[in-house]
């Protein structure tokens, strides 16, 4: 018998089919498309880095409590079932829009400082998958065959929650424009 706990229903992503509706995406768009700033990479660094060739985004962070209060309880619920992580709540929301040749390269999201609390994000995807092509948000694991990199939903309102510590990217958009909401559900650092 081991010492040591075992999470048996542990997921490395876990999705929520229809978290908002397609008027409640549109209407996200319309309102936070506007005053966005280039997307910044996370590191060790005095002042925000911005460096096209890993991340070529923009973004803005936003506020919207009942929004903010619907993402947090369904990644509390998501951590009940899947990860039983310590979390707390989760960190600010921020608005992301990939035009063509937009992309994030491979990265995780947990780091030093700010980012060691991180435990969990939550992507929302607010375009449908048919107004652009590439853009695919890829994971760092392969498919149950071994094949292929896992790639996560695309629908239009979908819920995406994993380990911020999961290596991920957006590949390059080729056409049309992606929009997405990204929290991360933060805690006392992994020990």
């Amino acid at each position: 018998m081991s010492l040591y706990k075992k999470n048996e229903t542990f997921q490395f992503v876990v999705y929520r089919e229809n978290f908002l509706s397609s008027d409640e995406c549109d209407k996200l768009i319309k309102t936070l498309d506007k005053d966005l700033t280039e997307g910044t990479i996370v590191g060790d660094y005095t002042t925000d880095k911005v460096n096209k060739n890993i991340r070529n985004t923009l973004n803005k962070p936003f506020k919207a409590d009942t929004l903010g209060n619907k993402i947090n309880s369904a990644v509390v619920v998501a951590n009940i079932n899947f990860f039983n992580y310590d979390i707390d709540k989760i960190d600010g929301l921020r608005f992301l829009k990939y035009g063509i040749g937009g992309t994030y390269n491979w990265h995780t999201d947990y780091g030093r400082n700010q980012c060691s609390m991180r435990k969990l994000t939550a992507v929302v995807q607010l375009s449908d998958e048919k107004d652009y092509e590439g853009g695919d948000f890829e994971f760092g694991i392969t498919d149950a065959k071994g094949n292929d990199l896992v790639v996560g939903n695309k629908s239009k309102g979908c819920l995406m929650i994993f380990p911020s510590f999961l290596s991920h990217r957006v590949a390059p958009i080729t056409k049309g424009t992606r929009y997405s909401i990204i929290t991360w559900m933060e805690g006392d650092t992994f020990r």
